[in-house]
């Protein structure tokens, strides 16, 4: 795995590692004598290990709940933390300076150091310990004149604390220049840019991993394979093949939480999008003596944006060393209270950008004056005016994707092509309501700028998110399948096949999913599996009252090319998971009926697509070719 570095081998590395991690010597494991123990919230001293209870915010006030002096090597750092609130695990910062540093050797959440997002759990593996409200953190931490541990409470619920510390007195010579640190960021994830785990300068090696991921759109995000750069060789050297293979298992950990020495899974809701993970290289330390750069991918290429990705990276290096990861503020601690999905087209009202994506939606404390991102706040007497722009003329459905903290009320919009009074988006509900999805109607709207008014009729703040417009007209349904051929690198989707034109014998009925997919990887009694490397035509049968331009929007797994009564109009060679409205075709239909076929080339995975038509105008007619 690393012989490219000097080309050690993997025993040499555990060899080196466990060289500079010296065993205590049986006799010598004591409790480490503490200099003082104090709390800055009210400056006085308190005794040694006592437990002490205090409120204290990042940025006044911190807590030292335990100072050490050297030399010495902590091997065990023990903490009993009591902290009230259900998001004291990301809200409690543990910091711990070596020496002179003003850089802490360990800066991150609480729950996040131990791989924990819930009290409730625990983990056991080699080189943490936690069962709330105990923890112990058993990597070797040497320091040659002193350790101090700040437990700093950044929520408004009380503290308390305890800390210990067990190790070794004596030199540190087995270390030389090299600390323990153990860093943590948290990164919504940004679409092409990968997770940076570390950016270091220097000398070190890398011993561990926790990862803890967040998303509204399932854990697909887990495709993201790691990249290693080592003293400037190229990342290629060291790339991985995906997020759950780098935490050494597999299919997205199917089997549910499991934990061992030096990998785990301490949470997982696939429903809700979020997983807890962690793998330690204590026998297998990932060195580096000029530069590390440590990345992972989110989605299969980057492309899962808007994940909520927090990790901590364990590891030791040299005095002087740069880490390349940025410091933890108070902001970056407050969790969100709610996620939110907007579905893919959707218009953000903040921005007004329409997202190509599902759009995640971070409303952390909403209040009156909240200005935070992607949402927009109206009343009575304020109401919201934007600009939208529409790609295609259409006839749409309209949804109005709002959060509200009033308990009833309706609503006006208008600019779309028509004018809505009165359309109630009440209740009794009362306090906060995450997401309401409030559709407001059908209409005919043509291509260009819209200026939409939007004006609550309720008393309170209405807080809007966004404006959902699909098409009118359902997905395509029903259709006729042929194939598979051999994709043959690319070849067989480039050269005609014989199905381009519609024709030919071979077809076969398929029909879409609830979601409108047609999967050409299903496999029952009456269809087969296209499998992988492989074409496949789709074809139905667009019938027009009138000649007229429509827009074919599709989504395909992967490539493809449309043929409209056998002339082919469009074609794209992508690499991609198919989803809705991915291409916008313009295509020119004939009075009467039209055949249009579809050439999908499946590189490997899902195979298939999403077919839907946009015309504004009445009397179109799609389904299966009639035999």
């Amino acid at each position: 795995m690393i012989e490219h570095v000097d080309r050690i081998t993997v025993a040499q590395a555990a060899e080196r590692f466990a060289a500079a991690t010296p065993s205590p010597v049986p006799g010598d494991v004591v409790d480490l004598p503490a200099r003082k123990a104090f709390a800055t919230a009210d400056g006085r001293p308190i005794p040694t290990f006592a437990p002490v209870q205090f409120p204290c915010s990042l940025g006044h006030d911190q807590a030292v709940a335990l100072e050490l002096e050297g030399p010495a090597v902590v091997t065990t750092l023990r903490l009993h933390v009591e902290a009230e609130g259900s998001r004291s695990l990301r809200t409690t910062l543990i910091r711990v300076f070596v020496d002179d540093a003003s850089e802490p050797a360990i800066e991150s959440p609480l729950g996040d150091l131990f791989a924990l997002v819930d009290a409730k759990t625990s983990t056991r593996a080699l080189p943490f310990v936690a069962s709330p409200p105990e923890y112990e953190l058993r990597f070797a931490q040497p320091f040659a004149r002193s350790l101090r541990v700040h437990v700093i409470q950044t929520g408004d619920g009380a503290l308390r604390v305890d800390a210990s510390a067990v190790g070794v007195r004596g030199p540190i010579d087995a270390f030389g220049e090299h600390r323990f640190f153990a860093r943590w960021q948290r990164t919504l994830t940004r679409r092409g840019e990968p997770l940076v785990l570390l950016d270091a300068r220097g000398s070190g090696h890398v011993v561990g991993v926790t990862y803890v991921g967040n998303s509204a759109g399932g854990i697909t995000y887990l495709e993201g394979d790691e990249a290693i750069a080592i003293d400037g060789r190229p990342a290629t050297a060291y790339h991985g093949t995906g997020t759950e293979d780098f935490f050494d298992s597999g299919w997205y950990w199917r089997a549910g939480a499991f934990q061992t020495a030096l990998f785990g899974l301490t949470h997982k809701d696939e429903a809700g999008g979020s997983i807890a993970t962690y793998r330690m290289f204590t026998t297998t330390a990932i060195p580096f003596r000029e530069s590390m750069r440590f990345t992972l991918e989110h989605g299969g290429g980057n492309d899962a944006p808007y994940v909520e990705i927090a990790t901590v990276t364990y590891g030791y290096a040299s005095v002087g060393t740069t880490l390349g990861l940025p410091r933890v503020g108070p902001r970056d601690l407050v969790p969100a209270r709610e996620v939110i999905a907007l579905p893919a087209g959707a218009t953000a009202f903040e921005n007004v950008g329409i997202a190509n994506d599902s759009r995640f939606v971070r409303i952390e404390d909403l209040a009156p004056t909240h200005a935070g991102p992607l949402v927009a706040v109206a009343t009575k007497d304020r109401p919201f005016e934007c600009d939208l722009d529409v790609a295609v003329s259409d006839r749409v459905r309209a949804t109005l994707l709002l959060a509200t903290t009033t308990g009833s009320g309706s609503m006006m919009v208008d600019g779309l092509g028509f004018e809505l009074a009165g359309v109630g988006y009440g209740g009794t509900q009362h306090g906060f309501v995450p997401l309401r999805s409030l559709p407001i109607g059908e209409t005919r709207v043509d291509a260009g700028k819209h200026r939409i008014r939007i004006t609550p009729t309720g008393d309170g703040e209405t807080y809007l998110l966004g404006l959902l417009l699909e098409p009118a007209r359902d997905f395509v349904r029903e259709f006729d399948v042929a194939g598979p051929f051999p994709l043959e690198d690319g070849a067989g989707f480039a050269r005609a096949l014989g199905p381009e034109d519609g024709s030919g014998e071979g077809w076969s009925p398929r029909t879409a999913n609830a979601d409108g997919y047609v999967d050409l990887r299903a496999s029952t009694a009456s269809q087969q599996d296209f499998g992988e490397h492989a074409v496949a035509f789709v074809r139905f049968v667009a019938s027009a009252l009138t000649a007229r331009e429509v827009t074919l929007r599709l989504g395909s797994d992967d490539g493809v090319a449309v043929f409209v009564n056998g002339a082919e109009v469009f074609r794209r060679q992508v690499h991609r998971g198919a989803a809705p409205d991915q291409d916008l075709v313009p295509v020119q239909l004939r009075a009467g009926a039209n055949t249009i076929v579809l050439k999908i080339a499946n590189d490997d995975g899902g195979f298939g697509a999403y077919v839907r038509i946009s015309d504004p105008q009445e009397g179109l007619a799609v389904g299966r070719p009639s035999r």
